[in-house]
């Protein structure tokens, strides 16, 4: 390895008051087919107050290969993105930590990764729900072992969704200059939107590495409505960055042009979940909306990507109209 990134991996896992699964996720991460010297975990505590911390201590004080960093809390995209700052190996992953991987496979994405020299290179997860069965996910749509560019996977069909679904090229990564946005819930979709159409050699394989694991009620089926309103608020800062990617000479023509149509659309969704929600009162929906317009991504402007939702965003654009139909 170079003085730049002395390590091959660095693996990156934000830690919340999750004492029953940290030592779990550790320890799969560990148990992998790389020698120890040649990776690193980087935990950061994000003002954990369960056991997280101490079990983190204890993890660290008996594998080198540990990284332990504290801070306050602050959201998982902070914490994200310290460790992408700090981390010293050629490649980047990001792992849950109440989700856990495969053993011995961390070596052969970075071997791959290095063969083809990949921005970004996707594998396969199951789910692991509560009632104890797995779940494979389905296929991303992609030829395996066959390099495609950034662009050509948007416009393909790509699934923007998690960042914990494939490995990253450190380099490519930092020189993107593509962060974690602070303080919304979906912070993965926004950092995919800004980062895919950037890479230049993407790859897929069939091989299983993730567990994502299911526990309870999940975030969309949520019926709290201060998590509601957050899901609401957090699409409204998502369409707003998309629009915002759509305006930046950063990216192509036709990836702005379809990034003007997607920013809307993801407005047009929000608004049409704030509507049909039940759960939030009439004035909070009313602060939603001046949350939309606050972020300039209400009223609707131009085109979304089917012509279904522009005729729609048409009626929800009549301020008067939504708001009887908030009520």
């Amino acid at each position: 390895m170079n003085n730049e990134y002395p390590l091959k991996l660095s693996i990156i896992v934000p830690v919340y008051n999750v004492e029953k699964y940290l030592e779990r996720c550790v320890n799969s991460l560990l148990h992998q087919d790389i020698d120890k010297s040649e990776y690193e975990i980087v935990l950061v505590n994000d003002g954990s107050t369960d056991r997280s911390l101490e079990i983190a201590e204890k993890l660290k004080a008996a594998n080198e290969s540990i990284v332990l960093l504290s801070q306050r809390n602050q959201g998982q995209s902070v914490a994200r993105n310290k460790g992408i700052d700090i981390a010293r190996g050629k490649y980047i992953m990001f792992v849950d930590s109440d989700d856990y991987i495969e053993c011995n496979v961390l070596g052969r994405l970075v071997k791959m990764s290095d063969i083809n020299s990949l921005d970004l290179y996707f594998f396969k997860n199951v789910f692991d729900c509560a009632d104890g069965h797995q779940e494979e996910r389905k296929s991303l749509g992609f030829e395996d072992n066959v390099v495609y560019d950034g662009e050509y996977i948007v416009f393909h069909g790509m699934e923007i969704s998690v960042i914990w679904l494939n490995i990253y090229s450190t380099e490519f990564l930092r020189g993107s200059k593509v962060r974690f946005y602070e303080g919304i819930v979906h912070q993965d979709v926004e950092f995919d939107y800004k980062l895919y159409p950037l890479a230049k050699r993407v790859m897929f394989t069939d091989m299983i590495v993730y567990h994502y694991c299911v526990y309870g009620e999940s975030t969309i089926r949520t019926q709290n409505p201060t998590k509601i309103r957050k899901i609401i608020e957090s699409d409204f800062h998502v369409s707003s960055s998309v629009l915002r990617c759509s305006k930046s000479d950063v990216y192509s023509n036709k990836i702005r042009q379809y990034y003007a149509q997607v920013g809307s659309s993801i407005a047009v969704s929000a608004l049409i979940q704030l509507w049909r929600s039940t759960y939030l009162d009439y004035q909070t929906k009313v602060d939603c909306l001046n949350t939309a317009k606050r972020l300039g991504v209400y009223p609707i402007k131009g085109r979304t990507n089917s012509w279904k939702t522009t005729i729609l965003s048409r009626l929800l654009n009549c301020e008067w109209l939504y708001r009887k139909m908030l009520r």
